[in-house]
């Protein structure tokens, strides 16, 4: 008897349909990857960096900037202030998230220079803004420097002490900051924007010590170059404001003196460990025995 034969298999058409459904499947996933990249949360990816850089113990990477962004944050203190523009950071206008208590020192601070800055009709010269550190007191290279030299100009210096003056008050820690634009410095004094900004920060500090009898405990300084721009280096009015003196007032260090483990009694610190006495034990026959080859 013939075996009977298999009827023909239906020829699907629609299987293209799966291949199309995981390609909009995947599209979907991409730009939902892009639209949350595009609204990441600075702090709290700060935050998660600084989390996870704790939990894996990596201590290498952690710069001061880090250290002060991402601490433990305690009821903040909104700065707010009006005025002309060039004060603020953005159209006149000075806000930034600072920590409880310090976080209203700074404020308050704050708006004294704004008023000294104001009375003074220094607006050209000086302006304010705040970030994740506390205060930034921005001097411009134009009104207070010539160009290529780290000195102060004399006509500048009665600008500079209405600030200092003010400063030297308070008990937070500043950190004096230099800043140059891209362009590369020929002949003169200095080889590079990394010396010229180091020495006008130096050059300031020596200022604020001598002159104002702040604290060095207090002080710190540090050169930037060209490397951390607040504007374009492809314009000149750009340039202008990368050249720079930044007198940074740290928000969350008033509580806290630099030098005190330094200045603390010689009764109040922990003794020291005596060294361990020398073994007098005679070595064992083995160790004799390696001893003598």
């Amino acid at each position: 008897m013939a075996r009977k034969k298999k009827p023909p298999e239906h020829a699907n058409h629609e299987r293209w349909l799966v291949s199309y459904a995981d390609f909009i499947t995947l599209l979907f996933a991409f730009f939902t990857t892009l639209y949350a990249i595009s609204t990441v949360d600075k702090t709290k990816a700060g935050q998660l960096q600084f989390s996870m850089r704790t939990a894996f113990n990596v201590e290498i990477f952690r710069t001061p900037d880090e250290m002060l962004a991402y601490q433990g944050v305690s009821s903040p203190a909104t700065i707010v202030m009006d005025g002309p523009p060039g004060i603020g950071s953005e159209g006149g206008e000075l806000t930034e998230q600072l920590e409880g208590e310090e976080g209203e020192g700074v404020k308050k601070l704050a708006k004294e220079i704004k008023g000294l800055i104001e009375s003074e009709g220094l607006e050209n010269l000086v302006t304010l803004r705040t970030d994740h550190r506390g205060l930034v007191v921005s001097l411009a290279e134009a009104g207070f420097f010539d160009s290529g030299s780290e000195a102060v100009n004399p006509e500048a210096l009665k600008a500079l002490d209405v600030l200092m003056s003010r400063l030297a008050r308070e008990r937070f820690a500043m950190t004096i900051e230099g800043h140059t634009d891209n362009r590369p410095i020929r002949g003169g004094k200095f080889k590079s924007n990394w010396e010229l900004s180091t020495a006008r920060a130096t050059h300031v500090v020596a200022k604020a010590i001598e002159n104002y009898k702040v604290d060095p405990g207090r002080l710190s300084a540090a050169g930037y170059g060209e490397f951390r721009p607040l504007a374009d280096n492809n314009t000149e009015d750009g340039r202008a404001k990368n050249r720079r003196v930044d007198i940074v007032v740290v928000a969350n260090s008033r509580a806290t003196d630099p030098g005190a483990a330094s200045k603390a009694p010689l009764q109040d610190r922990a003794p020291a460990k005596p060294p361990a006495p020398a073994s007098s034990t005679p070595p064992t026959p083995a160790e004799g025995k390696s001893l003598s080859h």
